[in-house]
């Protein structure tokens, strides 16, 4: 079930997201804090594949923000070396995995995009859901209370 049924809207949505994680306050980098609110952007437009790059990317720069000393080791090496726990590592590796395919063409299940009822753009829309709520555990994870 699409979480926009559940939320009014996807504002709504983020909303919900900020106030059931956020319990203090964060340090963000310059970089990640526009990359976020591009990611929010893309979201509310409901612009579902860019909703997932961006978040990855916003993901990417937090962490290569955390991991001051390691900014040349890419993503993979960068979610296994967070201090993230071990369910949020697997879904951003599945959500790396996921966004590779699209960046690098390696989608396998079809030769053409298949938009229509039922097809990629649900799957898109829920990989954005994801990918956002993803992109909040990440840069709430560790919170001055």
């Amino acid at each position: 079930m699409s979480q926009t049924k559940v939320f009014d809207s996807r504002e709504e949505y983020l909303f919900n997201l900020d106030e059931t994680m956020l319990k203090g306050s964060v340090i963000l980098s310059e970089w990640s804090s526009l990359v976020i609110f591009e990611a929010d952007r893309a979201f509310v437009s409901e612009a579902n594949l860019a909703t997932i790059l961006t978040a990855v990317a916003a993901i990417e720069t937090h962490l290569r923000f955390e991991a001051a000393g390691f900014r040349k080791k890419n993503l993979a090496w960068l979610i296994d070396n967070s201090n993230l726990k071990k369910p949020i590592v697997d879904a951003l590796h599945e959500l790396r995995r996921y966004r590779n395919a699209w960046v690098h063409g390696d989608r396998s299940d079809e030769e053409e995009p298949d938009f229509g009822e039922g097809g990629q753009e649900d799957e898109l829309e829920e990989m954005a859901f994801e990918a956002i709520r993803l992109l909040r555990e990440v840069i709430y994870s560790e919170q001055w209370v």
